[in-house]
């Protein structure tokens, strides 16, 4: 790949990205009391990698796919987290703005 080839997968990817997390923030917030738990089934279901079995062929693609996979379980708790502290930073926002009695 290119220099620019990868420069425009790696910005698609980070606008997959934002999207995603807009997208995890409205769903969280469905939840309401809920969006922790709900959160933490995310995480879990992500940790699961057994449809994975046999996919691998070699040691070295068994060590690239572990490498890929705990790559994807940070990025996937990293996601997680943001929509989180968004969702969070809104209801400061909204405790900030109601009036006080």
């Amino acid at each position: 790949m290119t220099e620019d080839q990868l420069r425009n997968l790696a910005a698609d990817s980070m606008a997959q990205g934002f999207i995603l997390e807009l997208l995890l923030v409205d769903y969280l917030k469905k939840f309401g009391q809920f969006k922790f738990a709900t959160a933490k089934s995310i995480l879990d279901a992500g940790q699961r990698t057994d449809g994975y079995t046999g996919l691998v062929k070699d040691i070295g693609e068994a060590e690239v796919f572990s490498d890929v996979v705990v790559r994807m379980h940070q990025s996937l708790d990293e996601y997680v987290g943001r929509a989180l502290k968004r969702i969070a930073a809104g209801e400061k926002a909204n405790e900030d703005r109601e009036p006080q009695s």
